[in-house]
């Protein structure tokens, strides 16, 4: 009996080794005509949410199990603003797979459904419905941003912008890619310039004016170009001149990098969700967004 169990384990051994062995072809989603799609709440107002949360509907699912929908938690501190979401140290994008072709995106803000709980459950108010194409094989990243103001003390609007990456996931060790995006709501155009080693600006690479909700092409600067392992750029007042913002980007080569203004040039009150009743209306108040203007990093490899 005993020796029939030690032929029976090593008849497994022997079938799991030649499984092992066996090259597995990975399954292609969509037969490769699908495309990749990162969403990420760069909004400042939204920001100033204490409860609730952002759910993203999409026309066709991105999950398996029934009932979830992908969700931005506006309650929890830090708040949750990406989705898919970056569990590891490693701080490159994280894609969601679709299919190609037309696609319809809708942003809801979500509410508890009792008073006892900040997490958002109920849908209350549409942000944003867009209709969007995603090209095959692409990638690209999606910003729910700030609108340009129409009054003062108003509920907030909201715009989903978009940064199309049609550069290669991979660059030479000795370049830097960039992208670069504006959704900055209040700052009008912007000029741009490049810092070169020896501390002159040029726009040879850059775009001369940026407006709100442009995103640039991919722009590639060598490592050679940066001084003290930065590359620089300014960001001035299209129709003034003023300067704006003084930033700089890491010259480390092989890597890409997606460099948003975002903030708001001037002090804005916005009236937010701060409260839900018992018979489940909200209470808001007007909270200050104060002039912060600035350029916030993301590493996309």
């Amino acid at each position: 009996m005993r020796t029939r169990f030690y032929v029976l384990v090593g008849y497994c051994m022997v079938m799991l080794i030649s499984a092992c062995n066996k090259e597995i072809q990975p399954v292609v989603p969509e037969n490769g005509n699908s495309s990749k799609a990162n969403f990420y709440s760069s909004s400042d107002v939204l920001a100033l949410y204490n409860m609730g949360g952002i759910g993203l509907f999409v026309d066709v699912p991105v999950v398996k199990r029934s009932g979830m929908i992908p969700f931005l938690n506006l309650s929890s501190s830090p708040q949750k603003l990406e989705y898919p979401t970056v569990y590891s140290s490693v701080p490159a994008i994280v894609y969601t797979s679709f299919r190609d072709g037309a696609h319809q995106f809708r942003f809801n803000y979500m509410v508890p459904d009792t008073a006892t709980t900040m997490e958002g459950i109920l849908p209350n108010r549409m942000l944003i419905d867009s209709a969007v194409t995603l090209n095959r094989g692409a990638q690209a990243l999606f910003y729910l941003a700030d609108k340009p103001l129409t009054a003062e003390e108003q509920e907030p609007a909201f715009q989903l912008l978009r940064v199309q990456l049609n550069g290669a996931s991979q660059t030479d060790t000795s370049m830097v890619a960039l992208y670069i995006l504006h959704q900055a709501p209040d700052a009008g155009p912007l000029r741009c310039r490049s810092v070169s080693r020896d501390g002159s600006l040029n726009e040879a690479k850059v775009p001369g004016i940026l407006t709100y909700g442009q995103a640039t092409d991919i722009i590639l600067f060598n490592t050679k170009e940066a001084s003290n392992g930065l590359l620089g750029l300014r960001f001035y007042d299209a129709v003034t001149g003023q300067e704006l913002i003084n930033t700089a980007v890491p010259a480390n080569g092989g890597h890409g990098y997606v460099l948003a203004v975002q903030g708001f040039k001037n002090t804005h009150q916005f009236k937010v969700p701060v409260g839900i009743n018992q018979d489940k209306t909200i209470n808001y108040s007007t909270r200050t967004v104060t002039a912060n203007l600035r350029t916030g990093l993301r590493q996309l490899w």
